[in-house]
């Protein structure tokens, strides 16, 4: 959840929307953000990007260990 309020906070909410991707290749879906961690983002964290842009972030669950 923290990375995709910082992703409205840096766009003045105009970014609304990011989807994210299951790192272990379970293909599971995020029910609840509050409990995955972010281990990878595209576009790389740090690069800019617009309105346009497609945000995906790779995610773990809390008690697992990213790639």
């Amino acid at each position: 959840q923290g990375a995709q309020d910082a992703i409205q906070s840096i766009s003045n909410g105009e970014v609304l929307f990011s989807s994210s991707t299951d790192l272990t290749g379970q293909g599971r879906a995020q029910l609840s953000d509050r409990n995955w961690t972010v281990c990878s983002s595209t576009p790389l964290a740090g690069t800019s990007f617009t309105t346009s842009t497609e945000i995906d972030f790779g995610v773990v669950e809390d008690a697992e260990s990213g790639p």
